[in-house]
């Protein structure tokens, strides 16, 4: 099931395109929010170096939207600080999977 998720991230763990599966979406979803450390606050600037950083499809607006409405990140009214939810959704089975084949497979 993790080879599923293994088709959107490359070796150097960036994803390379937005899912049109919502299973899926939720996997890229919930792997972009463990980018986010918990209890500190980010500029709207830097959400979007982080999510640049981790993807190569050129759209951190539809990543940042995604994760706010998924509730993995919440915002204050003006959009000036960003944290993420200390009630995250449940992660994503496909990146559990995916998480744990790459643990468990030796290094090249």
């Amino acid at each position: 099931m993790a080879q599923k998720f293994d088709h959107y991230i490359n070796t150097q763990g960036q994803i390379t395109q937005w899912p049109a599966r919502q299973q899926l979406k939720y996997a890229v979803l919930s792997y972009m929010a463990m980018q986010f450390e918990p209890q500190r606050n980010y500029t709207e600037r830097e959400v979007n170096e982080i999510l640049q950083q981790r993807h190569t499809f050129n759209d951190y607006f539809i990543l940042r939207r995604s994760l706010i409405e998924g509730g993995w990140l919440m915002r204050t009214r003006n959009g000036a600080q960003y944290w993420k939810s200390p009630q995250q959704p449940a992660q994503s089975e496909l990146l559990e999977d995916y998480l744990r084949e790459k643990k468990d497979s030796p290094s090249p």
